[in-house]
């Protein structure tokens, strides 16, 4: 059984110009595998562990955890066909002349890859980030080589090539702040208080905790309407929290307007009958029969 075993360790393969045996490929795929682990290993010590306690730019550390965790992988894919016996010189010449090949039938692959590491090194867009990718807005959960994650508001998760990511319209909504402006529009009757009822805006808008002091809140007369006016109460927040703040805001106007006697309008029109000629009615008396 041992002499069997031994045997099979020993045996070898021939192709083209590299010899392959049992045992080096047993070792290569075993190196491969340490490589995988040590740079998971190394990528979870770095994000967790060392990079928190430093300061670094915006951008740096993710920057810096994938391209260790890469690298790792690819010395380890080196080291494996290296301890199973392959010339890496012979690798490099066929990996060469395979590379034209390569680039046309993956020309998508490689354009997400370069963008991949635009991403990485310019931070247009990092981890965590709001963005409107057309008709997508949601937070940056990942950051990949070929394509990126964005987690919507609805929880899911939609996978995006990064090559859109650079060469179409994207809205970073957090890129140098992590604060946005939201505003509120409120339609009131033509009889109220104007004063009044943006006073009370202006109160339900400072006494939120989630609205920014500065820049502080502001209340304006936007527009005329049909059977109302229409004002805009804008205020600033995180981007984090735009639709818990602006249900809360909501809440508060109503409620603040109810107990100030102040109703918001129905929509309604008014119809005028206009008649050119008065219009004159006679009385027909009913034929009798003899």
């Amino acid at each position: 059984m041992q002499e069997s075993i031994m045997a099979v360790m020993k045996s070898e393969w021939e192709v083209g110009a590299v010899v392959i045996s049992m045992r080096g490929l047993i070792t290569f795929f075993v190196v491969l595998l340490a490589s995988y682990l040590l740079s998971r290993l190394l990528r979870l010590i770095l994000a967790e562990e060392i990079f928190p306690r430093i300061s670094f730019p915006r951008g740096v550390p993710d920057a810096l955890v994938l391209l260790a965790r890469y690298g790792v992988l690819l010395f380890g894919f080196l080291l494996a066909l290296s301890s199973a016996g392959v010339d890496l010189s012979q690798v490099t010449i066929a990996l060469s002349a395979l590379g034209v090949g390569i680039g046309f039938g993956l020309q998508g692959v490689v354009n997400n890859f370069v963008c991949g590491l635009i991403l990485v090194f310019e931070h247009p867009i990092q981890v965590g980030d709001y963005i409107e990718v057309g008709p997508h807005y949601g937070q940056v959960t990942r950051i990949g080589f070929r394509a990126s994650i964005v987690t919507t508001r609805d929880g899911s998760e939609v996978v995006i090539p990064n090559s859109e990511l650079i060469g179409n319209k994207v809205v970073n909504w957090s890129l140098s702040d992590s604060i946005r402006r939201l505003s509120i529009p409120v339609a009131l009757s033509y009889g109220t208080d104007t004063a009044r009822a943006m006073e009370i805006l202006q109160t339900v808008a400072r006494n939120c905790p989630q609205v920014c002091a500065n820049p502080p809140p502001s209340v304006v007369l936007d527009q005329f309407g049909e059977s109302n006016r229409k004002f805009l109460m804008h205020c600033w927040v995180r981007t984090e929290q735009m639709k818990s703040v602006q249900n809360e805001l909501t809440l508060a106007v109503d409620k603040a307007f109810r107990e100030a006697g102040i109703e918001m309008p129905n929509p309604q029109a008014d119809v005028h009958l206009h008649f050119p000629e008065q219009p004159q009615i006679r009385v027909v008396a009913p034929e009798t029969t003899k």
